[in-house]
């Protein structure tokens, strides 16, 4: 038996110890590894993602996973367990009380945000001393709570199994950030038998200690990346020679963003974005650069057409939908 003073000291510990370390989409191998070792102990069967999805079903996995692995160990992960991924993060696991019921699946995503955390003197983890280490890298959406919670949760009903009924499934999802690793766990059939499926987020603006269930009304989005390209030309002799691809991506990003832009107190049904604009690095170019950018983006728009463009909510969830890579 658990005591809840037990669970939920053990849910912070878990939670400060992966809010120091974290880790973005489909690089969480320390992660991976911290949840592994803790569900293994509880006595669960495990399956590592690269033993469940197809390769060709990921989207968005660009980081240097070699690298990311070889962190992941100085960090203290198990040199053991990063092998049995196979490359790939995230699992799955699975407690069957061995009495006829239904299957439960459990969903806990577990990836960070790509931001670096601040140093301010009176941020919490600065004071207590669990800031992410890994600059870049920060959990800035409650990830590392969900996964927290997951551990402790599937330590507490594999210890009470035997007063349940059925299957409980727990599967800790990687790059749930752009809706990128859903996609895969979806196409491997991960919850195509479970009878009811569950997932939960920390925060979104509710009071702390308060749960709602049965919540709506959140952004799912659509990625789009846009090369543009122009024609070269001499800057002081020529220029009138060229087409600047620069120029005209800058020129196209502003008004996509203001496509249905928000205002501060109005939740709109739809919100472009223009995330990004790169070229070349030189800083001597032509006037008109031929090469253009790469421009990046999101799209988002209401799961439900019909929902009025503007109003309140007190319960929300996360709809996303999945989106070619960035």
């Amino acid at each position: 038996m658990y005591s809840e003073e037990m669970t939920l000291a053990r849910m912070v510990e878990r939670r400060r110890d992966l809010h120091r370390y974290p880790e973005t989409g489909w690089a969480e191998y320390r992660t991976t590894s911290k949840i592994a070792e803790a569900l293994a102990a509880a006595g669960m069967d495990i399956r590592f993602t690269g033993d469940l999805i197809d390769p060709t079903s990921v989207m968005g996995r660009g980081t240097d996973n070699e690298a990311q692995e070889e962190r992941a160990i100085r960090q203290g992960a198990s040199p053991e367990i990063i092998k049995k991924m196979r490359g790939l993060t995230g699992l799955v696991a699975e407690v069957d009380t061995g009495c006829p019921g239904p299957l439960t699946a459990l969903r806990f995503d577990i990836d960070s945000v790509d931001t670096t955390e601040t140093e301010d003197p009176e941020h919490l983890p600065v004071i207590c001393g669990f800031r992410s280490v890994n600059n870049g890298s920060m959990h800035a959406c409650a990830h590392d709570g969900h996964a927290a919670v997951g551990m402790t949760l599937a330590e507490v009903i594999s210890a009470e199994r035997d007063s349940l009924r059925g299957k409980i499934r727990f599967i800790f999802q990687p790059a749930e950030e752009g809706a990128r690793g859903g996609y895969a766990f979806l196409k491997a059939g991960s919850v195509d038998d479970a009878d009811y499926f569950l997932t939960l987020h920390l925060g979104l603006g509710n009071p702390t200690g308060t749960v709602f269930g049965g919540t709506d009304g959140f952004l799912y989005s659509t990625k789009i990346d846009a090369d543009y390209k122009g024609v070269g030309a001499h800057a002081g002799a020529e220029p009138q020679k060229g087409r600047n691809a620069l120029l005209a991506a800058a020129s196209a990003a502003l008004p996509t963003s203001a496509l249905r832009a928000c205002s501060p107190n109005c939740r709109a049904s739809s919100v472009s974005t223009a995330r990004s604009l790169s070229r070349g690095l030189g800083r001597t170019a032509p006037a008109t650069p031929s090469s253009g950018p790469a421009a990046s983006g999101s799209a988002r728009a209401r799961a439900r057409a019909t929902r009025p463009a503007c109003g309140t909510s007190a319960s929300r969830a996360r709809a996303a939908r999945s989106a070619p890579p960035d």
